[in-house]
C-alpha cells in the first residue's frame, strides 16, 4: 500500500471551472464536462474523463481540473463539421470537427479535445493532443 500519492504537474495545466447543477467535484477523481460551456461534473464508469480534479467542490462552486493538454488554443469550427465539448477532433474541411474512431485497424488522426462546443464557422477551445489511434 503506497503511504502516499506521488505528484508531478510540471507539463501540465489547471484550468478553473463550475460544477454544474446537481454535480460534484471530488479531488482526485475524473472530470468530464457539464451540459453547458464551462461546466463540470465527476466522471462514472463509461465517462470521457478529460482531466482530475485538484479541489473538491459542490455545484455551482468554482474547481480546477488538471489537463495533461499541449496546449489550448482557438480553433475554427470547419465547413460541414461541428464541434462537442468533451469529444476528440480531427483536422476537417476549413477547420476542425468531432473525430469519429470507429475500430478496425486503420489509424485515425486526433488533433485533440474540444472543450467548447460550436457549429461551422465558429471559433472554439481545444486542447491539443495529437495522436493517432483507432476506436473500439
Amino acid at each position: 500500500m503506497a503511504t502516499r500519492a506521488k505528484v508531478f504537474k510540471q507539463y501540465a495545466t489547471e484550468i478553473e471551472f463550475v460544477v454544474a447543477a446537481a454535480g460534484a467535484a471530488t479531488a482526485g477523481q475524473g472530470a468530464k464536462f457539464g451540459v453547458d460551456d464551462g461546466t463540470v461534473l465527476n466522471s462514472v464508469a463509461g465517462d470521457t474523463c478529460f482531466g482530475v480534479f485538484m479541489k473538491t467542490a459542490a455545484a455551482g462552486e468554482k474547481t480546477r481540473v488538471c489537463v495533461g493538454f499541449v496546449a489550448i488554443v482557438s480553433v475554427k469550427v470547419g465547413t460541414g463539421g461541428v464541434a462537442t465539448r468533451g469529444l476528440i477532433a480531427t483536422v476537417g474541411t476549413n477547420g476542425f470537427t468531432n473525430a469519429v474512431l470507429g475500430g478496425g485497424t486503420v489509424g485515425k488522426n486526433v488533433a485533440g479535445m474540444f472543450l467548447q462546443s460550436g457549429v461551422a464557422g465558429d471559433d472554439v477551445s481545444m486542447g491539443i493532443l495529437p495522436y493517432t489511434g483507432v476506436g473500439p
